[in-house]
């Protein structure tokens, strides 16, 4: 899990999982997870591999920017993605 603003404040945040999944809420997130645009963690997965997320971190200046590396075994895909608009 990454966050850019100090706590309490309105920001983007960001979660991996060891299954590949990786979540984006903005404000704080709380709430339910999904795919169908309403839940407060959006699942954002297009273009991304199938592997654990390993590191996510956020540009100080911009909480839309924000770098999430991939680990496991697959040699085939990029192991660095970047995001300019919060996934």
């Amino acid at each position: 899990i990454a966050a850019n603003p100090p706590s309490g404040v309105a920001g983007f945040y960001y979660a991996g999982t060891s299954k590949g999944e990786f979540f984006v809420a903005e404000n704080g997130g709380g709430g339910t997870v999904g795919t169908s645009g309403t839940e407060a963690w959006q699942q954002r997965h297009t273009g991304l591999p199938a592997l654990p997320v390993e590191d996510i971190a956020i540009d100080p200046s911009d909480a839309r920017i924000a770098y999430v590396s991939f680990g496991g075994t697959d040699t085939t895909s990029s192991r660095v993605w970047k995001t300019t608009d919060a996934g």
